[in-house]
């Protein structure tokens, strides 16, 4: 009983190992590592590994960078009204940071911050400035603004005059900081003048933007503008005394209260729309308005100098103002209206309007987030053609790896790599690139395959079979990378040639002769005892059952 459980035992194992190899050939021509071969180095930057029916090649350039890089002109405009009194300071810590400088070396997209290059000509600038105040209070009898006026001028009714102060156009950080540090708060919202006046300013000061620079500009408010600015130069707010004698009653207010819901709302929002169409022009396509508005509700909704239930709820039956929303909704609409529209932004959707109703820390750090987003460039593209039949595995930019999502910023930079066909198209931060000479590094791979073929018609080498060589053109990549109207010099196009083991009998299910170190436990080629293939498989008896 004892010899026959160990027949059967042999004779199973010898049909286990009767598997045709030609399964084993399928894992052998598909799945062999280049990296298992033989490498070549052919001049200095190429080296190609060749595992039967496999090849990789590794390239190594340098491509010189001299696109200069496109500066940023930030133009900051601070309402400096009375209503910003207790948060002025954690919006000022806000402009501080936006204002910091970072040498280019330093540069990080995931926490973008302006560059100091020390160039005129490349370097990002900064200007400051802030508005406040009403030089008059005029009061019309009826409630479309018209006929007879009451002019107030006394600062117990109109709070501090108007005035506009703002920096030189600079990159000097240290003077930047001075003048927000020196930022006072007091009196009324003249939102319109103070864009005039600071577009008029900087446009005085930039001169000629070279090298593609761009402006992003940022208002920063927490109030319903009020005043604008009549012919004469002099800052005003309109007011109806029809409107405030029907307020008085409906809101319970005694005749000494003049609330601010009787001023002219309608168009004084209607001057915010067309002031925002005035900074979009301004900064151009290239450029970005963002407007952060710090909403007060709990001051708007006072009843006796603000804009009392109608903030939230609108005047109802009160008074008709040409618009039945809420002051809150007519706003909200007019100040959306002014910032840039939300874009995708490498990758991210970024909104340029920030509205922040309860958190004054959260407000600043979402002014941050946007114009952060602002001061983002558009990635750099390359456009490149690849060796027919060749693949890109990867390339690396001053030893980073391109990868969509990294995980480690130590080895890889964030970018794309498309490829249809032979055109290969390489998106990547413009901070990856250094001035002077980059290395620009890629992996390419080819993996010959032969024509579908009938198994019984495959043909197998022969015993005596010698791989050949042929001469190929050296694959690489070929191209330049492109931002604006700026192109690199063009890297590769070597049409070096070299020798190389010819891809042969590659096909899914190719086999290989094997024997037994023991020619007498050979049995020979049988056919496939599972049936799986119609190749010959080989067997053998073993030696011992140890085996």
């Amino acid at each position: 009983m004892r010899d026959f459980i160990k027949k059967v035992s042999i004779l199973f194992m010898i049909l286990f190992l009767s598997v045709p190899l030609g399964l084993a050939g399928l894992f052998l021509a598909r799945g062999a590592s280049a990296d298992e071969g033989a490498a070549r180095q052919v001049g200095e930057n190429t080296e190609i590994i060749q595992n039967g029916c496999y090849r990789k090649v590794k390239k190594t350039e340098k491509t010189q960078w001299t696109v200069p890089r496109k500066p940023i002109d930030l133009v900051i405009l601070q309402d400096a009204s009375g209503s910003f009194e207790k948060t002025i300071p954690s919006v000022k810590n806000a402009l501080k940071r936006l204002t910091t400088y970072v040498k280019p070396e330093q540069y990080n997209e995931t926490d973008p911050h302006l560059v100091s290059t020390g160039d005129p000509d490349t370097t990002d600038r900064v200007f400051v400035s802030a508005y406040q105040g009403l030089d008059q209070v005029r009061y019309f009898d009826n409630e479309d603004f018209t006929g007879a006026i009451d002019t107030y001028t006394n600062e117990g009714i109109t709070g501090k005059h108007y005035q506009f102060s703002s920096s030189d156009l600079t990159s000097d950080q240290k003077s930047i900081h001075s003048f927000i540090d020196n930022i006072t708060v007091g009196g009324g919202t003249p939102t319109v003048p103070g864009i005039t006046d600071a577009l008029a300013a900087y446009n005085s000061q930039k001169g000629e933007m070279k090298n593609g620079r761009k402006t992003v500009f940022l208002l920063v408010t927490d109030g319903v503008a009020n005043g604008y600015r009549l012919p004469d130069g002099n800052v005003v707010m309109d007011k109806s005394y029809a409107r405030t004698y029907k307020l008085q009653p409906a809101w319970g207010l005694g005749q000494n209260y003049f609330p601010e819901a009787a001023q002219d709302i309608v168009s004084r929002a209607n001057e915010l729309k067309e002031a925002g169409n005035t900074l979009k022009n301004a900064v151009g396509s290239e450029g970005s308005v963002v407007i952060g508005f710090w909403e007060r509700v709990a001051g708007f909704t006072d009843p006796y100098f603000q804009y009392g239930s109608a903030y939230l709820n609108g005047f109802g039956k009160t008074l008709n103002i040409g618009d039945n929303r809420s002051v809150q909704g007519i706003f909200h609409d007019a100040l959306q209206s002014m910032a840039s529209p939300d874009k995708v932004v490498n990758g991210k959707n970024v909104s340029f309007y920030v509205n922040e109703q309860s958190d004054i820390d959260k407000f600043s750090n979402r002014i941050l987030e946007s114009v952060a987003a602002a001061l983002i460039k558009e990635d750099i593209k390359g456009e490149f053609t690849v060796t027919p039949g060749y693949k890109v595995d990867a390339v690396r930019i001053n030893g980073k790896t391109v990868v969509e999502k990294v995980t480690d910023p130590s080895k890889q930079i964030r970018g794309r790599i498309n490829q249809e066909g032979d055109n290969v198209t390489i998106y990547v931060p413009d901070s990856v690139f250094n001035p002077g000479d980059n290395n620009f590094d890629y992996d390419l791979s080819k993996e010959a395959r032969a024509p579908e073929t009938n198994e019984e018609d495959e043909v197998d080498p022969p015993a005596d079979y010698t791989p050949t060589n042929e001469t190929i053109t050296v694959p690489e990549l070929t191209g330049v990378f492109k931002t604006g109207e700026f192109t690199t010099r063009k890297i590769g196009g070597r049409n070096e040639e070299v020798e190389v083991q010819k891809l042969e009998y590659c096909y899914p299910s190719v086999t290989k002769k094997i024997t037994d170190a023991d020619k007498s436990n050979d049995l020979g080629e049988i056919d496939d005892p599972l049936g799986l293939t119609k190749k010959k498989a080989y067997s053998a008896q073993l030696s011992d059952k140890a085996e």
